[in-house]
């Protein structure tokens, strides 16, 4: 038996259950009036608000393998069996080869993030002067400055250490008074880690990573996740290799020379017989140089022939 009281509580929530339902379809239609008119203006957001969509991030397409199916669903793989295998696979060839220290990146394939240990390297410059490609090495060195002898003019650094301290990455160095490898001072018993290569060195900076973090690998045989253990943070960058100014004559005869190396790789490329390009794949990689440098450029390895498609031939006594 249901009493009066009841019934007229469930009359209320029915009703307020209705009133919510209509205030969230207002609302609803309120954003979307706002955003209509904050878009209006933007030349891209000319359809208004309803039409706004998230950034499209481009991805490689494969034509073969698992991932080439977009409409079957994937399973995610653990990679944590696979890197202590691969560990484990390492350390017996180690040993098989009297121990010390093996290069184990031989091939191409070597460089994935499959196996072994990851360490993230995150640019605090937008837009770093100098970046390193894929396969390109670089060392992480760990300054280190002694306490002995003492500086009167600095004082020893926070947290110092009378010993080098033991940092998993990176190999030691010890500097002195007049031999820092920035432009500012290392103070007494301070260690500054530092990402160094035959192009720049930058001080780096060592972040924990969440254990919330994570990293998917995608490739052609599916998809991949495995743990995120270091992170470093990388300083401004330091140019160990001359950057010439703009309009000088060794930048200018690098860009020529730059040119003539990109017009002898098309010619090997091509699959024609002769050799043959088009100056129009020369034009569409270097807009800013005029056709008739490009033509001067190609006088030197190449003989320019009329016909259909302006395509140049190579000189016979080049290749």
């Amino acid at each position: 038996m249901v009493s009066c009281s009841d019934d007229v509580r469930g009359m209320a929530d029915e009703s307020s259950a209705r009133i919510d339902r209509y205030c969230r379809t207002a609302y609803r239609g309120l954003i979307r009036a706002n955003l209509k008119s904050l878009f209006q203006g933007n030349p891209s957001a000319a359809y208004g608000g309803n039409n706004i969509r998230i950034p499209f991030i481009f991805l490689f397409k494969y034509l073969r393998g698992p991932m080439s199916q977009y409409n079957l669903p994937l399973p995610v793989n653990n990679l944590t069996r696979t890197i202590s295998r691969k560990a484990r696979e390492r350390e017996e060839e180690k040993a098989a080869t009297g121990g010390g220290d093996i290069f184990f990146m031989r091939s191409p394939v070597d460089l994935t993030g499959c196996d072994g240990d990851i360490v993230l390297f995150e640019y605090s410059e937008e837009y770093p002067p100098i970046m390193m490609q894929c396969g390109m090495a670089t060392r992480v060195i760990n300054y280190y400055r002694p306490l002995h002898p003492k500086d009167p003019s600095l004082s020893p650094a926070i947290g110092y250490s009378s010993e080098p301290p033991d940092l998993p990455y990176g190999s030691l160095v010890y500097v002195g008074r007049n031999d820092s490898p920035f432009l500012g001072v290392i103070r007494p018993g301070g260690c500054l880690q530092a990402l160094e290569n035959n192009m720049f060195r930058s001080p780096i900076f060592f972040h924990r990573v969440p254990c919330t973090d994570f990293l998917m690998i995608r490739n052609r045989n599916g998809l991949s996740i495995r743990r995120l253990h270091t992170a470093f943070c990388v300083g401004q960058e330091v140019p160990l290799m001359e950057v010439s100014g703009p309009n000088s004559k060794r930048a200018n005869n690098f860009v020529r020379d730059f040119l003539q190396a990109y017009i002898l790789r098309l010619f090997l490329r091509s699959i024609d017989e002769p050799k043959r390009i088009k100056i129009e794949e020369i034009r569409k990689a270097f807009p800013n140089h005029s056709e008739c440098s490009v033509r001067k450029r190609l006088k030197v390895c190449a003989d320019f022939r009329r016909t259909g498609e302006f395509s140049c031939f190579f000189k016979s006594s080049i290749l």
